[in-house]
């Protein structure tokens, strides 16, 4: 199976670093989530992606080769892709599930643990969605959806004493 067209010129936007073509990442991107072409991709062995993280991660020519924070970068200049973007992630797998359709009978994950807002995202998603639908929508961060979730507590502020400055 071939790659649709506009997946061809995304690759070639992504690895050719030409500033023209830069700047429709964006656009090919939103084009991409929008119309579900992602979705007629496979990988190597002709299994079709399940998630659009696992799609996006995946090696060349096949996928984007690049990390879901590196697509939310390049995508900066554009609020409404970012925001496809996170809805379109998939969640975080369950404990001993494969994750992303990728990995063997050996591994668990392939997603990496965190405190970063993307895999805090994805925990959204797969423990408290209503709150990940937040996050992808810009009405909540990913920390205080996760604070409100219960993953994490509220951060201790510690108050300077007005007297000494804080100094012991």
């Amino acid at each position: 199976m071939t790659q649709p067209e506009v997946i061809n010129e995304l690759q070639r936007a992504m690895v050719g670093g030409d500033e023209h073509l830069m700047a429709l990442i964006p656009a090919m991107v939103k084009r991409v989530i929008h119309q579900g072409i992602w979705r007629q991709c496979s990988d190597k062995e002709g299994n079709p992606f399940k998630t659009f993280d696992a799609f996006v991660e995946y090696p060349l020519y096949w996928g984007l080769e690049r990390s879901v924070d590196r697509l939310l970068n390049l995508c900066c200049e554009s609020e409404e892709t970012q925001k496809l973007i996170k809805a379109e992630i998939g969640p975080v797998a369950t404990h001993r599930e494969i994750g992303n359709g990728r990995g063997n009978n050996i591994t668990s994950t392939t997603v990496r643990r965190g405190t970063g807002s993307l895999y805090t995202l994805k925990r959204l998603k797969r423990d408290a969605p209503e709150l990940a639908a937040r996050v992808a929508a810009g009405e909540l961060s990913a920390n205080a959806a996760a604070i409100e979730a219960g993953f994490r507590r509220k951060p201790i502020r510690l108050a300077v004493c007005p007297h000494c400055g804080g100094k012991l």
